[in-house]
């Protein structure tokens, strides 16, 4: 992101990884850029709720699997 901060107007984010969870990532990137725009994607949230995820500041929540039809 550092390298490439000026050309990103979004963020797509898994909310579950290994090591940082989606949140915390966004919570990281905020940090060297506070107005980040961003959406969660997930098949399970785990712990949090769509709500909670949405009050981070997401602008959605896409759930999987993606239907492109």
């Amino acid at each position: 992101y550092r390298g490439h901060q000026d050309a990103v107007s979004l963020v797509l984010c898994d909310v579950r990884m290994p090591c940082l969870d989606g949140p915390a990532v966004i919570a990281r990137l905020r940090q060297t850029a506070p107005g980040l725009r961003f959406c969660f994607m997930s098949g399970g949230t785990g712990t949090y709720t769509p709500d909670s995820l949405i009050a981070m500041g997401a602008l959605r929540l896409f759930l999987k699997p993606f239907d492109m039809a």
